[in-house]
This record gives C-alpha cells, structure tokens and sequence, in this order.
C-alpha cells in the first residue's frame, strides 16, 4: 500500500499554516527540554520539529526494542524520561507498580478528540494515568510469494513446512495470548490447565522459529524475504506493505488481541508541563492525523478522521468490521498476580530469562 503522498502534502501544508497562525499569539513560555521514550519510528517525521517550533522546546526521542526494555528502565530510574509510549497491559501494570503520575485533563484540553470508545477504559478509569495514541490488532504478517495456501489462522505459525522462515513478537502477553487463541481458550483465561496447553504448544513451536523479535526485526526480516511469516502489530505490518506488497496482514480467524497504545508520564519526569503539552499537541486534528497517515495505524483520534486517508479508513486490517471486532480481546491480567506468576514462568522457560 503506497502512502498518499497529496495528503500527507496538505498536512504538512496545514501544520505549516498552524505554526504560522500561532505567531500571532504571545509566544508561550519555553518549554525546555522534553525527553520521550517511545518505540522507533513511531512518530510522523514533522511532530517533534513542529513541537519545538511552536514551544520552543528541544526533544529528545530515545527509543525502547520491546516494552520489558521499558520497564525495566523505569524500574530502574537511571535515566528520567518525561513522556513515555506504552501498550494498555503495560499500562495497567506500571499503574499497580507506582511507575507512573496522574496526568491533569485540565491541560489536555483536546481531550474531548478521543472517541468515546477509547475514554476510560478499563486498564485506567477516567484516564487518570494515560492517554490512548493509536489503537490495533496483533495477527500474522504473510509473504505470499513464499506462502500461498490459505492463512488466516494462527496454525501458520505452527506449520513445520516453514522451520526458520517464522517469527514471534518478543512479548511474552502476545506470545501467550497468541497460543491461548490458537487453541480457542480467551487471551485472559486464569485456567491453569488451559495455560500448560499454551505453554506446551510454544514449546513445540520454538524449534520452528528464528526468534522472538522486535517488531524492527521482524520488519526487516521479512523486507529481506528471510521471514515468511511473523505474529505483527497491524501498523508493522502495513508498513512492510509499502515497501514488500506481497506481505498481507491477517486477523487469525480464531480472533486475536486489541491493544491501545498510550501516552503517560512516569513517576520521575522532570518535565509534566511540557509532557501534557506534547499529549494535547498530539490530539489536535491536523496533527493526529499526520502521525496516523504516517505510521498506517488506527488512529483513537475521532476528530482526525476527516483528514484520514482514504485509505486507512477502509482497510479491514486496520479498522475491522464488526464481525471480526467480536473477536477481538484486550489483555488484562493485573488482577490474578497468580496467573502473572504462572505466564512469567512459560515465557522464561521459552526464552530463558
């Protein structure tokens, strides 16, 4: 799928006129520097520039390969970040561990951009720690060069006609949850003989795979032709398309994970200001949009909609239709320290951590 260059030109267009509008304000009081943590590539090439222009600001992105490399470095609060990027089970954990602080809706006055579908949910009531970015599935990213057969199931990443042509995420819930639905259990299933099925399939399936990789890895894998077929995250995948157009995104018909990327603000940063302003930067329309029709993602941003490519929108990959949203779950799990227990002790047995 190629990007649709006219409009990501009249974005640009629209941010310039913003910057130029913004002159005949009074200038607002520098921001300083913002660090952000987030995973590579995950914002439009213009944002942090347009930021820094219009706050006089400097930031500083520093980037993460998975999110234990994120924990662990909040949990270990050498180095202090202002704005992080993290999944919803990260989230939801990072909340209970005390890693994060409460953010003030009262500067994120862009807040009513969301779609309601995306305010509150259940891994942060009331958005008191965190900011839906951009929403998606993790399914399989399929060359069809080197596999045609049919594929919509997560059997594909079991099938040993493909040994060392096959990748995992290395996210232990993706993993996990992965597995749970190959075998039609629910991605949250505190049934302890369900989870040893799971971790018995994944024991099975190690031996086929070249690794459990960052989505980095994976994209460049399968860019290479070396991977033939990977657990992704839609946007991922949608951006191999771009440069691989015989690589297809798949939502497993078995059903698979909905995860919501967020914004928030760990409990060391140094620079809450100028993180809020970033997060309502990032809710304005012409700006939500521009990093949506950048990174090909499902955007949480209601009022970016109408400057949404085409393309995006129509895209069942990305915006599934309602008989496949049915399928679709959000891990949670914070609530069954039992069952984080029982799932931590699967992934080290896989990976050896």
């Amino acid at each position: 799928m190629k990007r649709n260059t006219g409009l990501t030109l009249k974005l640009l267009g629209v941010l310039a006129g913003v910057l130029i509008l913004s002159g005949c304000r009074p200038a607002p009081q520098p921001v300083g520097q913002l660090v952000i943590f987030n995973w590579e590539d995950y914002l439009a090439p213009e944002t942090i520039p347009a930021f820094e222009r219009r706050y006089r600001a400097e930031g500083v992105v520093e980037t993460f390969p998975d999110e234990r490399t994120l924990l662990e470095e909040l949990q270990q609060g050498e180095r202090n970040y202002d704005l992080i990027v993290a999944g919803n089970a990260l989230v939801e954990k990072m909340i209970r561990l005390g890693l994060l602080q409460p953010i003030d809706l009262a500067n994120i006055s862009n807040y009513p951009n969301l779609d309601p579908g995306f305010q509150s949910l259940h891994y942060d009531p009331g958005n008191r720690y965190s900011i839906p970015y951009m929403w998606g599935t993790t399914g399989i990213a399929l060359n069809r060069d080197k596999i045609t057969r049919e594929a919509d199931s997560w059997s594909i990443l079991w099938n040993p006609e493909y040994r060392g042509r096959l990748a995992m995420l290395s996210d232990p819930d993706e993993v996990i949850g992965a597995a749970l639905k190959y075998l039609g259990y629910n991605i949250n299933t505190i049934n302890h003989a369900q989870l040893e099925e799971a971790r018995a399939a994944l024991v099975e399936q190690k031996p086929l795979l070249v690794g459990y990789l960052d989505p980095q890895q994976i994209k460049d894998g399968m860019i290479a032709g070396e991977i033939w077929a990977a657990q992704l995250y839609s946007g991922d995948a949608m951006m191999v398309a771009e440069e691989k157009p015989e690589v297809v995104y798949l939502i497993p018909r078995e059903g698979t994970d909905l995860w919501v990327d967020n914004f928030a603000v760990p409990a060391g940063a140094v620079n809450r200001r100028g993180a809020e302003l970033f997060i309502n930067f990032c809710l304005e329309p012409e700006i939500s949009a521009a990093n949506a029709n950048y990174l090909r993602y499902a955007n949480t941003n209601r009022a970016a909609r109408p400057l949404t490519d085409p393309e995006i929108l129509a895209d069942p990959g990305l915006y599934p239709p309602p008989e496949v949203i049915e399928l679709l779950e959000i891990t949670s799990l914070e609530t069954f320290p039992e069952i984080r227990e029982i799932r931590a002790g699967i992934w080290e047995e896989l990976v050896g951590e």
